[in-house]
């Protein structure tokens, strides 16, 4: 792996590319695989149009993370999970902080209302809670209020790691209050994820990128309580366009709340979750990165 002496600081050929991520928003995989081995400034001072200074901009992007105590992925990582390479668009450049080895056991990724009924809540405490107990796992979800955050919750609980991936940077976490779950995740060897730099604050379009690496993360996706029209109904599709196994929390027909979540039921390859048993069978091929 190459590596670059700059203003007597060693750094990674395949980080400094990765971190141009931030100077260039539609650098994509296909750009990366492509120029990670020319490891010639040049070419892609050239690929891009950019002005000679950008490898030491891109220093000074991983110097300023660092500085930050935030740590960083690019694809050529030994720590990037496996997984995301399957992704149609994977990240090219992602930070984080607390521990990656969280990926190396098996992925459930839940998704839902951020207005939940107490049912919903209570079957993830109850249900999903159950299923921790007896295998534990790590739990992946975005951190927004609702569901998300009662599925991060219930991993807590029952001393589970949990991910946290989120639609803006680290240091700007949306939403706001989520600044107080960072240390117990981190505690219980979880981390916080994102594709963004870390004051960068969260923006609509951010959540369908957010929502994709969620889907990217697992093979297994759990949806409790989602609207016909909503962002956990599109995370679902994705998930079952990229082929994994969607487990869903059935609903009331009159109750618009579960809109989605059956016509899934009805139109799709998800298949029911009942209880923890259901939980379990849907976890059956879920496998590490």
């Amino acid at each position: 792996m190459a590596i670059f002496l700059l203003q007597g600081h060693v750094m990674l050929w395949s980080d400094l590319l990765g971190a141009l991520s931030f100077q260039v928003p539609s650098f994509s995989f296909a750009d990366f695989k492509k120029l990670v081995g020319s490891e010639s400034p040049q070419i892609v001072e050239d690929y891009f149009n950019l002005k000679s200074d950008w490898i030491f901009r891109s220093e000074n992007t991983l110097k300023e993370l660092k500085a930050k105590n935030i740590q960083w992925l690019s694809p050529e990582s030994h720590l990037y999970p496996k997984r995301f390479k399957w992704m149609k668009e994977p990240p090219v450049f992602l930070t984080y902080i607390g521990d990656m080895s969280c990926f190396d056991r098996g992925i459930l990724s839940v998704v839902g209302s951020r207005e939940p009924s107490q049912a919903g809540r209570e079957f993830l405490s109850q249900e999903l809670g159950i299923v921790l107990q007896k295998l534990p796992m790590t739990i992946v979800s975005g951190a927004a209020r609702g569901i998300d955050q009662a599925a991060h919750s219930c991993a807590l609980r029952n001393k589970c790691s949990t991910v946290a991936i989120l639609p803006s940077g680290i240091h700007a976490p949306y939403p706001r209050e989520f600044k107080s779950w960072v240390r117990p995740i981190l505690d219980l060897g979880g981390c916080i994820l994102s594709e963004y730099f870390p004051g960068k604050i969260m923006h609509r379009h951010h959540f369908y990128r957010r929502n994709q690496i969620i889907v990217g993360s697992t093979k297994s996706l759990l949806v409790v309580e989602a609207r016909r029209k909503s962002g956990s109904m599109m995370t679902a599709r994705h998930a079952l366009e990229n082929h994994c196994d969607v487990g869903v929390v059935p609903g009331f027909p009159l109750n618009p709340q579960y809109g989605g979540s059956l016509d899934l039921l009805i139109g799709t390859n998800a298949v029911i979750i009942r209880d923890h048993l259901d939980l379990l069978n849907l976890m059956a091929n879920a496998e590490p990165r």
